[in-house]
C-alpha cells in the first residue's frame, strides 16, 4: 500500500527513489477510434484503442545532510532505465503499477549549478497474459473421416517431369508438300521425308 503524507496526497516516488522536490508532474492518458472509409465517402468507427498512459515528472534534488548527492540520484535514475525494467510511480493523485522510464532530461545553468533538476517521462508497459491448454488425441478408430482429416505427411522434395507428345501430323503441309514435289511425305520424325 503507498504512503500517504497528511495532505492526503501520496509520497511521490519513482522506482522507490524519492526527491527534495517535485516540481511538476503531467499525467497523459489517450484512446484512439479506428476509422474505415465506405463508398458514400463518410468514415465509420467502430473500435477505440486505449494507448498506453504516459507520466512527465520533473523532479529536483538538492545537498541534503538526510539525502545523498544529487548526482547520486541521477546515476540511480539512469540505472533504473537502463534495467529496461518495469517500476512503480506514485505521483500525487495516482499510482502506476509497470512503468518504464523512455527519457530522462536535465538542465544545468547557474542557478541549478548545485542541484539537480531532471525531467523523466514514463510510459505504461501492458504484458500479455498467455496460457496453455491440452488438446486431446483424437485416434482414427474414433474419426468418421480419417482421410480428410488426418494430418498431412511430408513427401521429400518433388520434382515435375515433362512428358513429350509425339507431334501431330499437319495435313495441310503435308499436301503442300506433295504440290511441291509430288508424292507423300512423312513429317512424324519432325523432318519431311519423302515416301516414293
Amino acid at each position: 500500500m503507498p504512503e500517504i503524507s497528511e495532505s492526503g496526497a501520496y509520497i511521490r516516488s519513482l522506482g522507490g527513489l524519492t526527491f527534495t522536490v517535485t516540481i511538476s508532474e503531467a499525467e497523459k492518458q489517450t484512446a484512439k477510434m479506428t476509422d474505415y472509409p465506405v463508398e458514400d465517402g463518410v468514415s465509420y468507427s467502430d473500435h477505440v484503442i486505449l494507448a498506453p498512459r504516459e507520466v512527465t515528472v520533473q523532479v529536483g534534488q538538492g545537498v541534503d545532510d538526510a539525502e545523498s548527492d544529487p548526482r547520486d540520484k541521477l546515476d540511480k535514475l539512469r540505472e533504473l532505465m537502463t534495467a529496461r525494467e518495469p517500476i512503480e510511480v506514485y505521483t500525487g493523485k495516482s499510482y502506476y503499477k509497470s512503468m518504464i522510464i523512455t527519457s530522462i532530461s536535465t538542465t544545468t545553468d547557474a542557478k541549478t549549478e548545485t542541484v539537480m533538476i531532471a525531467s523523466v517521462t514514463l510510459r505504461e508497459v501492458r504484458i500479455a497474459q498467455t496460457q496453455a491448454a491440452a488438446v486431446p488425441v483424437i485416434s482414427k478408430k474414433r474419426q468418421k473421416q480419417p482421410k480428410k482429416t488426418v494430418a498431412s505427411t511430408k513427401r521429400g522434395t518433388q520434382q515435375v517431369q515433362t512428358v513429350s507428345t509425339p507431334q501431330q501430323p499437319n495435313p495441310q503441309a503435308e499436301s503442300g508438300m506433295s504440290k511441291l514435289f509430288g508424292g507423300r511425305y512423312d513429317n512424324s520424325s519432325g523432318s519431311a521425308v519423302a515416301i516414293r
